[in-house]
Order: structure tokens, then sequence, then C-alpha cells
């Protein structure tokens, strides 16, 4: 089964841009997130069947998102 709902949470823009450009030539959905507070709010909106995750963001070490 393919993946469809792609989210990146990473707080620098380039990372996320490039992740973007990158799958959306494949055809996948992307979205994004700097924050975890803005990563939170995503996930609770959307289901991903994947997520990139940088696991230190500015409001968090990403750990409790992980749990």
């Amino acid at each position: 089964m393919p993946f469809e709902q792609i989210l990146v949470i990473d707080d620098e823009p380039i990372v996320c841009r490039t992740f973007q450009s990158q799958l959306r030539k494949k055809c996948y959905t992307v979205s994004d997130a700097r924050t975890l507070e803005e990563a939170n709010a995503t996930i609770l909106a959307t289901r991903f069947d994947l997520i990139f995750l940088d696991l230190r963001l500015p409001d968090s070490d990403c750990v409790e998102l992980l749990e």
C-alpha cells in the first residue's frame, strides 16, 4: 500500500520545502509543521501514512510526540 498523506515536521524551512518538492514530484500529498504545537494540531486534523520528524524543535525535543 503506497503512502498518500505525508507530514514533514521540521523547524528549518529549507528542509520542509525540499521534502515537499521531492515528494510532490512523486504525487504524494505533503503537509508540514514547524513546531510541536503545530504538529499536534495537524496530526489531530488529518490521518498521515508517514511522518518525517525532526527530534529537536524550538518548543520540544519531540519525544512526547513519539510516545
